[in-house]
């Protein structure tokens, strides 16, 4: 809560309350599952197997769970405009109940969201010759887009058909979507990811080495269980009359607009 947001404080006045924004939580875990084989025949040597894993994420971070309400002087002070000589007082607005525009306080979905990795690979050591040595693999990633644990994502379709029609432009497209027990996730997944491999190692001499490969590769995407789900906030605007400073009226309560959770 801030009184005059701030500017009395050679004054002596103070803001109250304590830090809005301190709401920081976040669990997360990784669950992993590797399979892998491997299998010697003279001048080769196998390995194949498959790799799976889980990102778990729970996530808050409320900008104001503990409201911000500020007060200034224009509340109480005579004149429509910022005059500095028509008086006013940030505190006297506060015991009024006039908070200013920039009040609100927000209330914000605890996302749960989960994505998996899936892989399998082959990779062969083959002994060429006794002084060449190849390196020969192919693997396959893929990457299953995250969902929420109560479907609270959305995400823009510009195929989705707009609510509002507008005279002369016909049939308009492009709106926002929710996912849904049938539709969870907010974006496709990946399913071209194949990657080879290849590299070699030759012998010069006793003493010198010469090695090379070549490879495509992918990662996890970088936001892989993370993300924020869509989080709701109420703004309140609140102009007061300007008012004599010797006019005495009913004050307003300060919080009076209904909160709401977040759509989806």
């Amino acid at each position: 809560m801030f009184i005059d947001q701030g500017t009395y404080y050679s004054a002596g006045y103070t803001s109250v309350g304590g830090d809005p924004y301190g709401n920081y939580k976040q669990g997360q875990d990784t669950g992993q599952l590797t399979v892998a084989m491997n299998k010697v025949h003279g001048n080769h040597e196998l390995k194949f197997g498959f790799e799976g894993r889980q990102h778990q994420m729970n996530y808050i971070q409320t900008n104001a769970p503990n409201g911000i309400f500020s007060f200034d002087h224009y509340g109480t002070s005579q004149c429509p405009n910022d005059f500095s000589d028509c008086g006013g007082d940030g505190m006297s607005a506060f015991m009024m109940g006039y908070y200013d525009a920039g009040a609100y306080y927000e209330i914000q979905d605890r996302p749960a969201t989960e994505d998996r990795q899936y892989a399998w690979f082959i990779q062969e050591n083959w002994k060429a010759t006794p002084k060449l040595t190849l390196n020969l693999g192919l693997r396959y990633d893929v990457s299953i887009p995250r969902t929420d644990r109560f479907n609270r994502q959305n995400w823009l379709d510009l195929n989705a058909p707009f609510p509002v029609s507008v005279p002369g432009l016909g049939a308009l497209h492009g709106g926002e979507v929710f996912a849904s027990p049938s539709e969870r996730r907010i974006v496709n997944g990946d399913w071209k990811d194949i990657q080879p491999r290849f590299g070699f190692a030759y012998l010069l001499d006793p003493k010198t080495v010469v090695r090379g490969g070549y490879g495509i590769y992918y990662s996890q995407p970088r936001s892989g269980a993370t993300g924020v789900a869509p989080y709701g906030s109420q703004d309140s605007t609140n102009t007061p009359e300007r008012l004599p400073r010797t006019t005495a009226m009913e004050p307003r309560p300060i919080c009076t607009w209904a909160i709401r959770s977040p759509m989806g």
